[in-house]
């Protein structure tokens, strides 16, 4: 555990087991102090409640509503009453923001079972925002502000959202599945990354009309930040809280 309650996690290097090892490749994505982390048995999530809520939103939303004939399609018609899904977004946003900064000015005590709530409401929309924009680009999905002739099907596509947000929430909070959404999350934080980092490498490649193997080099691009994000967050968290703990000494 971390020397100070309030100073970010620094995992042992080199690991001295599996979790350190864990922990110590996602340690630049999270502070991972142990007190806001859930645990399975001698594993503890390799990141926060909050982050973990995230990252497992983003992954049931964007992994299903793309997969899954049925989601799918009730999913193109929130794309196209799209103010319903960035305004849930903006929503989960306060709800997120004024857990954390009340939380930290000890305005109010907060637990992991609300940090993963407010997490999860932010990855779940996220995660769709995301899908919408793959949908647009790979299949040219329509993409609207308002259309109400699809409206009931968008309501629904929401509800089936924000249920698929529950199984996480109900299940970690009340201690049950926890090994399963370990592995989940464990394995889902690269997909999340990569989603994001794919997105990015499709803007660069389109820039390069007469490239060959489009697809070979959307995934270089995408692994290469991959393992720039994971390496760079991981030097910058390290630095300063190696900085943080020298001045403390003073």
């Amino acid at each position: 555990m971390s020397a100070h309650p309030q100073l970010p996690y620094l995992p042992p290097f080199p690991p001295r087991n599996l979790n350190d090892l864990i922990m110590l490749i996602y340690t630049g994505l999270c502070h991972q102090i142990a007190e806001r982390s859930f645990h399975w048995g001698n594993f503890q999530f390799p990141i926060c409640a909050r982050d973990t809520g995230t990252y497992l939103g983003f992954l049931l939303t964007h992994l299903l509503m793309r997969r899954i004939p049925f989601l799918k399609e009730k999913f193109k018609a929130l794309m196209r009453n799209s103010v319903l899904l960035w305004g849930m977004m903006i929503l989960a946003l306060l709800f997120f923001a004024y857990d954390g900064l009340t939380s930290y000015m000890k305005l109010r005590e907060t637990s992991n079972f609300i940090r993963l709530a407010t997490g999860l409401g932010v990855g779940i929309h996220l995660g769709g925002i995301i899908a919408s924009f793959r949908l647009f680009i790979d299949e040219g999905s329509e993409v609207s502000l308002w259309d109400k002739s699809a409206l009931k099907d968008a309501i629904l596509a929401e509800l089936l959202i924000i249920l698929l947000g529950g199984l996480p929430l109900f299940t970690l909070g009340l201690g049950k599945l926890v090994g399963f959404w370990y592995i989940t999350l464990v394995i889902g934080i690269p997909y999340v990354l990569l989603s994001y980092n794919q997105l990015i490498a499709r803007v660069i490649i389109g820039s390069f009309p007469d490239l060959r193997r489009k697809n070979l080099w959307i995934w270089v691009i995408s692994l290469t930040l991959l393992i720039l994000e994971l390496g760079l967050t991981a030097m910058m968290k390290i630095y300063g809280v190696l900085k943080l703990k020298s001045l403390m000494k003073r």
